[in-house]
């Protein structure tokens, strides 16, 4: 199923183990709305409450890593926009690493909570 790049989930938090990141946490009802658009949606290692209700959920970072990258995203970004703010994906692009700005901010920006401006 495909879905816009503005309906992916904010990440709130990475958690880090030996300074790489381990654990995502998203907020319930955005991982709740993604887990019903996938066929296989990534493990939920844990729940997070605030009073009475779910809160957040925590995810391995490699699964959901995966799960964003399995994901039909339409939707555009503003690529002048994300290539001035990030410059080293302009060199990725010239080095032949990834095609444009929007598949570096879906395969890694994304992820990386990198600033980024949707057209």
């Amino acid at each position: 199923m495909a879905i816009d790049v503005r309906m992916l989930p904010e990440i709130v938090e990475y958690l880090l183990v030996g300074g790489e990141p381990a654990f995502v946490v998203l907020r319930y009802d955005q991982f709740v709305w993604l887990a019903a658009t996938m066929a296989d949606a990534p493990d939920v290692m844990s729940v997070l409450d605030s009073g009475n209700e779910h809160a957040f959920v925590v995810l391995r970072h490699a699964d959901f890593l995966a799960c964003v990258v399995a994901l039909e995203v339409t939707g555009t970004i503003d690529a002048a926009h994300y290539l001035r703010r990030h410059p080293d994906v302009r060199h990725a692009i010239e080095a032949g690493q990834v095609a444009d700005a929007r598949e570096h901010y879906l395969m890694q920006g994304y992820v990386e909570r990198r600033d980024v401006r949707l057209a």
